[in-house]
Protein backbone atom coordinates (compact mmCIF):
# COMPACT_ATOMS: atom_id res chain seq x y z
CA UNK A 1 0.00 0.00 0.00
CA UNK A 2 1.29 3.44 -0.94
CA UNK A 3 1.98 5.94 1.88
CA UNK A 4 2.34 9.63 1.03
CA UNK A 5 3.37 12.44 3.37
CA UNK A 6 3.63 16.20 3.05
CA UNK A 7 6.83 17.99 4.10
CA UNK A 8 5.88 17.84 7.77
CA UNK A 9 6.01 21.57 8.39
CA UNK A 10 2.59 21.77 10.04
CA UNK A 11 1.44 24.58 7.74
CA UNK A 12 -2.22 24.26 6.82
CA UNK A 13 -2.03 25.82 3.36
CA UNK A 14 0.94 23.63 2.40
CA UNK A 15 -0.94 20.49 3.47
CA UNK A 16 -3.98 21.59 1.45
CA UNK A 17 -1.76 22.19 -1.58
CA UNK A 18 -0.04 18.81 -1.14
CA UNK A 19 -3.42 17.10 -0.92
CA UNK A 20 -4.71 18.81 -4.06
CA UNK A 21 -1.62 17.76 -6.04
CA UNK A 22 -1.45 14.13 -4.83
CA UNK A 23 -4.91 12.93 -3.77
CA UNK A 24 -5.38 11.01 -7.01
CA UNK A 25 -2.52 8.70 -5.96
CA UNK A 26 -4.43 7.27 -2.99
CA UNK A 27 -7.74 6.87 -4.81
CA UNK A 28 -11.15 7.56 -3.34
CA UNK A 29 -10.79 8.62 0.28
CA UNK A 30 -13.13 6.73 2.59
CA UNK A 31 -11.84 7.54 6.09
CA UNK A 32 -10.14 10.51 7.75
CA UNK A 33 -8.80 10.67 11.28
CA UNK A 34 -7.22 13.62 13.07
CA UNK A 35 -5.96 13.89 16.62
CA UNK A 36 -4.91 16.79 18.79
CA UNK A 37 -1.48 15.63 19.85
CA UNK A 38 2.19 16.31 19.24
CA UNK A 39 2.75 13.89 16.36
CA UNK A 40 4.07 15.54 13.21
CA UNK A 41 1.55 13.74 10.99
CA UNK A 42 -1.63 13.82 13.05
CA UNK A 43 -4.06 13.59 10.12
CA UNK A 44 -4.49 10.37 8.15
CA UNK A 45 -6.53 9.93 4.98
CA UNK A 46 -7.26 6.34 3.99
CA UNK A 47 -7.90 5.80 0.31
CA UNK A 48 -8.57 2.83 -1.92
CA UNK A 49 -4.95 2.76 -3.15
CA UNK A 50 -3.03 4.17 -0.20
CA UNK A 51 -2.71 6.43 2.81
CA UNK A 52 -1.85 10.11 3.02
CA UNK A 53 -0.36 11.57 6.22
CA UNK A 54 -0.63 15.33 6.62
CA UNK A 55 0.87 17.70 9.18
CA UNK A 56 -1.04 20.96 8.73
CA UNK A 57 -4.40 20.06 10.24
CA UNK A 58 -5.73 19.70 13.75
CA UNK A 59 -8.89 19.45 15.83
CA UNK A 60 -10.05 20.33 19.32
CA UNK A 61 -9.97 24.14 19.11
CA UNK A 62 -11.25 26.86 16.74
CA UNK A 63 -7.99 27.67 14.93
CA UNK A 64 -6.34 27.53 11.51
CA UNK A 65 -5.58 23.78 11.57
CA UNK A 66 -9.18 22.76 12.31
CA UNK A 67 -10.49 25.25 9.72
CA UNK A 68 -8.15 23.73 7.14
CA UNK A 69 -9.38 20.24 8.05
CA UNK A 70 -12.96 21.46 7.58
CA UNK A 71 -12.02 22.82 4.15
CA UNK A 72 -10.40 19.50 3.20
CA UNK A 73 -13.41 17.51 4.37
CA UNK A 74 -15.76 19.79 2.44
CA UNK A 75 -13.71 19.22 -0.73
CA UNK A 76 -14.16 15.47 -0.19
CA UNK A 77 -17.94 15.79 0.16
CA UNK A 78 -18.23 15.51 3.94
CA UNK A 79 -21.39 17.02 5.34
CA UNK A 80 -20.82 18.27 8.84
CA UNK A 81 -20.10 21.48 10.65
CA UNK A 82 -16.98 23.11 11.95
CA UNK A 83 -17.97 22.50 15.58
CA UNK A 84 -17.74 18.74 14.95
CA UNK A 85 -14.00 19.26 14.38
CA UNK A 86 -13.28 22.06 16.84
CA UNK A 87 -15.14 20.35 19.66
CA UNK A 88 -13.15 17.12 19.92
CA UNK A 89 -9.52 16.06 20.39
CA UNK A 90 -10.00 12.94 18.27
CA UNK A 91 -11.94 13.41 15.04
CA UNK A 92 -12.93 10.65 12.63
CA UNK A 93 -15.09 10.79 9.53
CA UNK A 94 -16.13 8.22 6.95
CA UNK A 95 -16.84 9.58 3.52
Amino acid sequence: MKVLTDEGGGITEESLEYFSKHFIEIGRVFRITCSFDKRIYNTELEGEKGIMLLSGFSCGYPGTGPRGLHKLLTLLGWIGNFQDIAGTHLFEARI
